[in-house]
């Protein structure tokens, strides 16, 4: 997946190289582009201040979310895939509820561009990164924490989740010699990426 000064957002196949999809919407340069935990959405920020939600089989926009005074500098799902941090150029992280599209919550503090953000891997806190030279870390209210992954049914889910965040779509992250037998709810995209780094079913 790529994102463009052009304004689009590109899907590939790693294999062949071919163009999959072409996701249009944004009115200037893409700053940043991240797959949800699941690999069923994709999230973007942008130049035009916005941050939007699509759908990675179909290349539907599902969502503008828009709040940010200036560039959207960087965008990151949380590990649960309920909720989108983004950061801007405006100084502050905002929170979002994938579901409705409604911002959640703003974080101020920091007094320069915000470079970077992830989440820990329960989703209860944040660490950001900016160009006023800080690192920070925010702890979120327990309403936003959706998922339990203590709970068994959420078990194979939560192993999913955990190695896709560690860098599959976009560090390149080897799982050479990796067995995924009895995986469930992987979706076409995320058993290719599997495959393509070495790992089997």
């Amino acid at each position: 997946m790529s994102g463009s000064n052009d304004k689009t957002i590109r899907l590939w196949n790693a294999l062949t190289g071919e163009m999959l999809q072409i996701l249009e919407g944004h009115k200037h340069h893409i700053s940043s582009v991240q797959f949800s935990p699941d690999g069923s959405k994709i999230v973007s920020g942008s130049w035009d201040k916005t941050v939007r939600l699509w759908d990675t089989l179909s290349g539907k926009q599902l969502q503008v979310l828009e709040g940010h005074t200036s560039i959207t500098s960087f965008v990151q799902f949380s590990p649960g895939g309920s909720i989108i941090a983004s950061g801007s150029y405006d100084n502050t992280i905002r929170l979002w509820d994938v579901a409705s599209g409604k911002q959640l919550q703003k974080l101020e503090g920091h007094s320069d561009t915000i470079t970077s953000i992830e989440f820990s891997s329960d989703g209860f806190k944040i660490v950001s990164a900016s160009n006023d030279k800080t690192i920070r870390l925010w702890k979120l209210p327990s309403q936003y924490h959706k998922i339990n992954f203590s709970d068994p049914e959420n078990s194979n889910l939560c192993l999913w989740k955990c190695v896709w965040q560690s860098g599959v779509p976009y560090c390149g992250l080897s799982m050479k010699r990796s067995i995924w037998k009895g995986a469930k709810g992987l979706i076409s995209p995320q058993i290719l990426l599997v495959e393509q780094r070495g790992g089997t079913f």
